[in-house]
Order: structure tokens, then C-alpha cells, then sequence
């Protein structure tokens, strides 16, 4: 048999023995006292019975007799016994007569506490008295009484009940008091065999464990330095070594751990977006990074535990819980590609949002994960953008159109050509001062103009072209009325105001034509 072996027998037997003597002793101590609890119990109920009856006929007796006042302090005296709880006469009509407790008196026999009218009415009904065990320690009698009475020229007997709830306690705990002496010495030479092998044990056993205990304590504390340094071969010396091996591997773990969190945290926190998390019950936040304190303006402190009605106006507050409650419900990530967001030092900005729900082993909603991106300036950008490229657009529709000005133009000084030379010939047939000729001026005048139109249309075509001179401006005026007055209607009366000492401006008479 090797050593170890052996150790655990020198270890077992003793403990054996030990454990059966104990047993055994606690054994017949429990049975014994049992045993004598029942006879203590008995003889209490036997002495009750004769109590309540000595007492009942006593009381029965001074009433029939009318003496009410020797009738109540024979039931004071009864009632100063310290193993009566409660003692309780009634009258026929179920009204408290006497009583160890003054709100009870005159009332109702229900009032009284552990009062039982079922068993009341059984002892009534039968004559006889009923004595029963309310608990371990309590015995309860109903006692039927008759109580002659005599009440002026009428007599007769009227039936009542003692009621009486009887304390065993004492009486159980002095039992209780020898048997546990008698057990105390029985246990005593077992006592001094326990310290006997508990000295034993304790240098075998008791110093190894306790070391391996405060290891476990300190580590169970988070001191995972803490080493027990048991050596040897049994088992305790190699569990503890075990333990300490055991232990190398959390702290390397556990420093792993730590780094891998540093190294998340530095993450979330450079991370330029800003990242914030709730909790799914209240829509609470419990995170926020510091690119989400700089763009909402507030402290993580100040954020934390709020949640969007606390620092959003309503609206957008409604908006965010709606959606919040969506990626909740569906369990499915959201994107939100623009949405604005009221800040405390920025103004109405807008964010682009992906939520996430986070969900425990069970598949449950327990966070919501958010990350936000500010597209506000990206917006303007792209806003800018746009109007450059529809200027642009402009632009070059106008490039064309003023070529295609440009060929209109070419087009129609011919024709206006073909018309002037047409009109000067009839011009120069016709005789002064005949209406042909006075229309052949004003078909001159009409072409004139139409070419200076079209020198216009060339001029913005090919950008550069206008003719800038001298230009006397009532003189322009005067004929630009002249033509008119020949293609107005004739309701419409055209009116000069000229200022005679207008002075000539430099400028393109053909522009000023079309601005008149």
C-alpha cells in the first residue's frame, strides 16, 4: 500500500468513528427527548383538564350564586398562571363575559384570537369538554358551563363556555433544558476525541488547506499575484500546485485581455465617427466616444443614463425612438442616410446613421449600437457642386444659342439687305414729299434698324463686334418714335419729354435701339 494510501486511512478511520459516534449519540439523544416531550405533554394536558374543571365549576358556582366579584377574581387568579395565553369566559349568547385582555370584554366570541366556533359548538352540542394540541407548544380546552343565574323573580340556568389557551413552552424548554445536559455529557468524551484528531488533522491537513484557501480567497478578490507555494507529493501539495499553475495561465490571460481591451477603447475613442450605444429596455445611453461629446457638445457625463427626450426636442426625439424601436423589433441593422440632429453649439446638423441591435446567447435585444457620420458639410459640397455644374450647363446652352444667333443673323442681313436696296429705288422714283415716299423712309428706317439688330446678334455671337461711338440720345429717341408711330396701334399715343441740354454718351446706338 503506498504512502499516500495509508495517509488517507490514518485520516478516514478516526473520522469514521468519530462521525458514527456522534451520530449515534445525537441519535438517542433525539430519540429520548422525543420520548420525553410526549410525556411532558401529556401530563400537561391531564393537569389542564383538571385546571380548566376545578376552575370551570369554581366560576359556575359564584355565578349561579350571583357573586360576579369573587367569580372574577378567581379568573384573575387563574389568568396570572404565566402558562395561560389567553382565558375566556362566555355567556349563552356568545358575548365575553371575563377576559385576560380588556378589548375583548363584551364583545363577540369571534374577536378572540385562536377562538374556533366550530369546536366551541361541538363541545356545546356534546356537553363535554374538548382538549386538543393548537401547536407544539400550545393546548387549547372548551369547557361547557351551566350558569345558574338569578335575576330579580326569574331563575334559570343558562349555558356558557370556559375557553383556555395553554402556554407549553416552559414546561417543554425545562424537558428540552435536562435532555440537552444529559446529551452535553454524552458528548463530551466524543468532544475530546474530535480535538484530539482535529491536533492531528491540523498538521496533516488543516495548514495546507488554509493556505490553499487564502489563495482562493485572494484570487476570488482579483489578486491573481497570490500564490499558495505548496510543494510535495501528496495530494493537497499537488492540487496546490496546481492551482498555482492554474492561476500563471488567468493572469496571462487576463493581461492579454486587458490589452485587447486598451486597444478597442483607443479605437472607439480615435474613431472620427461618433459611437454610441443603449440599452434596448429604456432606450438609455450607457456609451458614447469623444467624437460624440464634440459634435452633440455635451460630456459623456452628462450623456450617460439619458436618453433622446432628455436632449433633443421632441420631434427628433420621437424620430429616434421610432427607429430605435424598428432595429429592436426586426432585429436587422438600419441605415439612415440623412438625418438631422439639433446639437448645443453647431446648430441643426445632419448625420448619416447605421444602427445595429446587439443580441445576447438567446437571441435577445439587450443594446443598440449606432454610429454617426456629420454629411453636413459634405452636403454643402456637394450642393455647391450641382449649382456649378447646372451654371456650366447655362453656359454652354448660351454658347450654342449665340451660334446659332449668329447664323440666324447672317440669314436675315441678307434679306434686310434685299428689302433696303428695294426700298431705295422706290425711294429715289418716288416724288418728294408723296406718301410712297414717306413709306419707303419708313421701310429705310425699319431695315436700319433690323440691321443694327442683327449686328447686335452678331455682336453676341462672336463677343467683341459692337460698334461703341458718339451718340446723340434725343436724336435716337426721336426716330425710334418715329418708327413706332407707324406700327403702334393707334389707341396707344406716344409722348417725348426730352431734356434739351442732354449731353451725347459713348455707346453702341444698335444696343441702345433694342433697350428703347
Amino acid at each position: 500500500m503506498s504512502a499516500p494510501v495509508r495517509f488517507r486511512l490514518r485520516l478516514a478511520i478516526p473520522a469514521l468513528l468519530l462521525v458514527l459516534a456522534v451520530l449515534g449519540s445525537l441519535s438517542f439523544a433525539s430519540f429520548n427527548l422525543g420520548q420525553e416531550m410526549g410525556h411532558a405533554r401529556r401530563r400537561a394536558a391531564s393537569g389542564l383538564e383538571h385546571q380548566v374543571f376545578s376552575l370551570g365549576n369554581a366560576l359556575s358556582d359564584l355565578l349561579s350564586r350571583g357573586e360576579v366579584e369573587l367569580a372574577e377574581r378567581r379568573f384573575t387568579d387563574a389568568a396570572l398562571d404565566p402558562q395561560v395565553r389567553t382565558l375566556v369566559l362566555v355567556d349563552e349568547g356568545g358575548r365575553v363575559r371575563f377576559s385576560t385582555r380588556r378589548q375583548w370584554l363584551g364583545a363577540s366570541s369571534q374577536a378572540v384570537e385562536d377562538y374556533h366556533p366550530d369546536e366551541a359548538r361541538r363541545a356545546l352540542d356534546e356537553h363535554h369538554p374538548i382538549l386538543h394540541p393548537a401547536t407544539e407548544t400550545r393546548l387549547v380546552a372548551y369547557l361547557p358551563l351551566n350558569l345558574k343565574l338569578t335575576q330579580g323573580t326569574i331563575r334559570g340556568e343558562k349555558v356558557g363556555l370556559l375557553f383556555m389557551d395553554y402556554d407549553l413552552s416552559l414546561l417543554l424548554a425545562q424537558v428540552r433544558h435536562e435532555q440537552m445536559v444529559s446529551a452535553a455529557m454524552t458528548m463530551g468524551f466524543w468532544v475530546l476525541v474530535a480535538v484530539l484528531l482535529f491536533l492531528l488533522l491540523d498538521v496533516l491537513v488543516t495548514r495546507k488547506v488554509d493556505r490553499l484557501l487564502v489563495t482562493v480567497h485572494l484570487a476570488e478578490q482579483g489578486d491573481l499575484a497570490a500564490r499558495s507555494g505548496l510543494k510535495g507529493q501528496d495530494e493537497l501539495s499537488r492540487l496546490g500546485g496546481a492551482f498555482d499553475g492554474l492561476l500563471d495561465q488567468i493572469g496571462a490571460s487576463q493581461n492579454d485581455l486587458r490589452e485587447s481591451r486598451a486597444f478597442l477603447e483607443t479605437i472607439i475613442e480615435t474613431l472620427p465617427l461618433m459611437l454610441f450605444m443603449k440599452e434596448a429596455k429604456e432606450l438609455r445611453f450607457v456609451r458614447f466616444n469623444k467624437a460624440g461629446e464634440d459634435l452633440l457638445g455635451y460630456p459623456r457625463e452628462d450623456l450617460i443614463g439619458k436618453n433622446d427626450y432628455d436632449l433633443f426636442p421632441p420631434e427628433q426625439a420621437e424620430a429616434f425612438v421610432a427607429r430605435d424601436r424598428l432595429v429592436l423589433t426586426g432585429r436587422l441593422p438600419l441605415v439612415t442616410p440623412e438625418e438631422p440632429i439639433q446639437t448645443r453649439h453647431k446648430g441643426l446638423r445632419t448625420l448619416h446613421t447605421i444602427k445595429v441591435p446587439m443580441l445576447d446567447a438567446k437571441g435577445i435585444p439587450r443594446y443598440l449600437l449606432g454610429i454617426s457620420e456629420d454629411i453636413t458639410d459634405g452636403l454643402k459640397l456637394r450642393e455647391d457642386r450641382q449649382l456649378l455644374e447646372r451654371q456650366l450647363m447655362q453656359t454652354q446652352k448660351l454658347e450654342g444659342l449665340g451660334s446659332l444667333a449668329g447664323g440666324v443673323a447672317h440669314d436675315m442681313n441678307n434679306v434686310l439687305g434685299a428689302i433696303l436696296g428695294m426700298a431705295s429705288i422706290q425711294q429715289q422714283a418716288a416724288p418728294e414729299g408723296s406718301s410712297l415716299r414717306r413709306s419707303m423712309d419708313i421701310i429705310e428706317q425699319a431695315c436700319l434698324r433690323g440691321r443694327a439688330l442683327v449686328h447686335g446678334l452678331l455682336g453676341f455671337a462672336r463677343k467683341g463686334l459692337e460698334e461703341t461711338r458718339v451718340v446723340d440720345l434725343n436724336a435716337l429717341v426721336r426716330d425710334e418714335v418715329a418708327l413706332l408711330e407707324h406700327t403702334t396701334f393707334q389707341k396707344v399715343r406716344l409722348v417725348m419729354e426730352l431734356a434739351e441740354d442732354l449731353h451725347a454718351v459713348h455707346g453702341d446706338p444698335s444696343a441702345l435701339s433694342h433697350a428703347l
